[in-house]
């Protein structure tokens, strides 16, 4: 081969060369957004696997029952009482306790009082303090009554058993 059929091919591949890249660059997307996928195919907008995913998240943000609200309530509740307590002297947070305990000692009264058991606290007037005493004996006694009798029962067993294995073999 020559130079100048040398030259000749060098500025055919130059010129073809050229012609490629002016009708790639008019086929390439614009800055207008537009997707090409690897097959130099055209999308348009956004994938559905892109939708799909972005719907999941917008419905699990938006869509929370009410568990969720109240428990995340709660616990932001109990951060912001820790966060104080940090912060309060020690005389003051003995106090606020205090109160706490009072609060949720008359809520339970509350509670009980609005439950359709029956309940007191204080005792009928006719009733004497040695009265209660007496009474708090005598069911000491059964108790220990009925222990006893369990405990002569499983005796009672244990001795049959020990019989029973004796005789059989």
């Amino acid at each position: 081969m020559s130079q100048k059929e040398s030259l000749d091919v060098r500025s055919q591949k130059a010129a073809l060369q050229k012609t490629l890249l002016a009708s790639a660059m008019s086929k390439a997307p614009a800055a207008t957004g537009k997707i090409v996928n690897a097959y130099g195919q055209e999308e348009v907008g956004v994938p559905r696997w892109q939708q799909k995913a972005a719907e999941k998240k917008n419905m699990y943000a938006t869509n929370r029952s009410s568990a969720d609200v109240s428990h995340e309530e709660r616990v932001m509740q109990q951060m912001e009482e820790r966060k104080r307590k940090r912060a309060l002297s020690p005389e003051t947070l003995r106090k606020q306790e205090a109160a706490e305990k009072n609060m949720m000692e008359m809520q339970r009264m509350e509670d009980m009082r609005s439950s359709h058991k029956p309940f007191s606290l204080h005792k009928p007037f006719s009733e004497s303090d040695s009265d209660s005493s007496s009474d708090d004996e005598e069911r000491k006694k059964k108790d220990k009554k009925a222990k006893k009798e369990k405990k002569k029962e499983k005796k009672a067993k244990k001795e049959k058993k020990k019989k029973h294995k004796k005789s059989s073999s």
